[in-house]
């Protein structure tokens, strides 16, 4: 094929008046998410942080680990901008990194050495976390802090937030000891949780251990000591009568948490596998999260009105004051064991998912503390250990004590024990139910399997209820809202009781004739079961050697 010729003078190139283009360079802005400044030393640290610390436009990126001496401190600063620490560590001395945190810090490694806690909120990375982390992660060394007054909340991330937080794809690995004389929250991320707070696929390896020995000034006040392997104590504070939402999703907790307290006063020990405790216009929610951790605590307590309150996921949630508590949780399980200790007068409230869930007894000042349990189960061992005490013991394979409560297609797996000398309470699904005589909310309890063994020392007040061990209240129709359940019926003590564990309730007999004891196993360990009939088999649950187990563990 021909192609026209194109004739081009020979003037367009010689005629210096023509202007011919030339090649131009562009440089991309620094600065940016895609060309952000480079720290590699601390001096670049130092001056890029506190040049951009306020710019919420602007991103770092560390290029290097950095290792705080004597010599070569690090600014600290509240930091609203972004920093990715490029999958790089900092080590630093003495004080968390930052003071605040609003902006965003992703891919570092941070690990506190030597700490020392002189605020009010003390985290080992910043104070206050009022923004987001996203794949960070806590390698300080194993940390113990004496505590004064002066200090309320502990965090292995953050003492608290205050504003809108989130946490991402993070790990907390240091082990942390606290010495106190006065309430603390301590909580493997945050120690208190005051705003809307959402963590996501995130791990906590970390133990935690606190020691409350108070002095002179402290044993005629009320102390509460909370501990949650990620979070210590959430409640929403400001403005009055406003909601907030704590969203724990894809959790796994395995750290270690014990308290100990020497307090003969009124003293509180809260301890959640996840979280310790929430109240005051807080939903709560669990999804797909699961903890290992092994709670134990030791309280001193004289007061037969105080002592512990523990849960495999959460230890306490209560409404105050016309102010309301939910919580929500789904497909969630726990495991290894919970230890219960009142070496006095104190008492235990205990459950393998949630401790205690307090509700008033009149509903116009408390409108609303509800609990539902979904997909989920436990196979918490539990055990109650008290010695010269009087006060009283409720032990529930999900739920140690609550009303307003729903549980569906769940199940417990677990041992149970008690040695106290006094009045217990013990089901295998709730340990005391408190059915409000205002207004009354019986339990709706469906599809629902316990398979948990009794032994406890016998006393003159004993209730052992295969589903609930007590029912307090008026209550009518139970057959309505409780059916399609088994449960076993095994139970121990040292002077056997005609009655133990027989029945569903334990202090009821004919309100609900629909459900019976299994105790071969026939139908617990059988997926072709019944009782099975409504359960998810495809997408939520699969049998494991004749038990379900939620698909997402495997």
């Amino acid at each position: 094929m021909l192609f026209p010729s194109i004739a081009i003078s020979a003037y367009a190139f010689s005629n210096p008046n023509i202007k011919t283009s030339s090649p131009i360079s562009y440089t991309a802005p620094i600065g940016t998410q895609g060309n952000p400044y480079l720290i590699d030393s601390i001096a670049s640290y130092n001056s890029l942080i506190e040049t951009y610390k306020s710019n919420s436009d602007v991103f770092l990126k560390l290029n290097c680990d950095l290792t705080e001496t004597q010599s070569e401190p690090l600014n600290r600063f509240a930091f609203s901008g972004n920093l990715d620490g490029n999958n790089k560590t900092i080590a630093y001395l003495s004080t968390p990194l930052f003071s605040e945190i609003s902006g965003k810090v992703s891919n570092l490694s941070f690990s506190l050495i030597s700490p020392s806690c002189t605020t009010n909120a003390y985290g080992m990375l910043c104070n206050e976390l009022n923004g987001t982390l996203i794949n960070c992660h806590n390698n300080s060394p194993s940390t113990n802090l004496t505590i004064t007054s002066q200090t309320t909340c502990v965090g292995g991330f953050a003492g608290r937030n205050s504003s809108s937080s989130q946490i991402i794809n993070c790990t907390n690995n240091c082990n942390l000891t606290i010495a106190t004389n006065s309430a603390i929250r301590t909580g493997g991320f945050l120690g208190e949780a005051n705003n809307v707070l959402n963590i996501l696929n995130s791990t906590n390896n970390g133990n935690i251990n606190i020691n409350l020995t108070p002095t002179s000034t402290s044993t005629s006040t009320s102390i509460s000591l909370y501990a949650g392997g990620f979070v210590g104590y959430g409640s929403y504070k400001s403005p009055l009568n406003s909601t907030t939402t704590y969203n724990f999703e894809k959790l796994i907790s395995c750290g270690e948490i014990t308290i100990k307290s020497s307090a003969t006063s009124s003293t509180y020990c809260r301890i959640g596998g996840i979280l310790g405790g929430a109240t005051n216009n807080t939903i709560t929610n669990f999804n797909q999260s699961t903890s290992s951790a092994k709670l134990s605590a030791t309280n001193a307590t004289t007061n037969s009105n105080y002592g512990n309150h523990i849960g495999g996921l959460i230890g306490y949630i209560h409404g105050a004051e016309n102010n309301f508590a939910n919580i929500n949780i789904e497909n969630c399980f726990t495991s290894d064991s919970i230890i219960s200790t009142n070496s006095s007068n104190g008492q235990s409230i205990v459950g393998g998912l949630i401790g205690f869930a307090y509700t008033n007894k009149d509903e116009t000042t408390n409108p609303e503390v509800s609990v539902k349990i979904s997909n989920s189960y436990s196979t918490t061992n539990i055990s109650t250990s008290e010695g010269k005490t009087t006060a009283t013991t409720k032990i529930g394979g999900l739920v140690g004590q609550s009303a307003k409560t729903t549980i569906l297609n769940s199940f417990t797996e677990q041992n149970i024990t008690s040695q106290i000398q006094s009045s217990k309470f013990m089901g295998g699904l709730i340990g005391y139910y408190y059915n409000n005589t205002t207004s009354p909310s019986n339990p709706t309890i469906i599809n629902s399997i316990s398979n948990s063994s009794f032994s406890y020392k016998s006393s003159s007040t004993t209730y052992c209820g295969g589903l609930i061990g007590y029912l307090n209240g008026s209550s009518t129709n139970l057959d309505s809202t409780i059916s399609n359940c088994t449960f076993k019926s095994s139970a121990t003590s040292t002077t056997i009781l005609s009655t133990v564990c027989k029945n569903a309730i334990g202090n009821l007999s004919s309100l609900i004739p629909n459900i019976s004891s299994d105790t071969s196993n026939t139908s617990i360990n059988n997926q072709n079961s019944s009782f099975y009939a409504n359960w998810d088999l495809d997408n939520v649950w699969i049998f494991v050697n004749s038990l379900p187990v939620l698909k997402f563990t495997i």
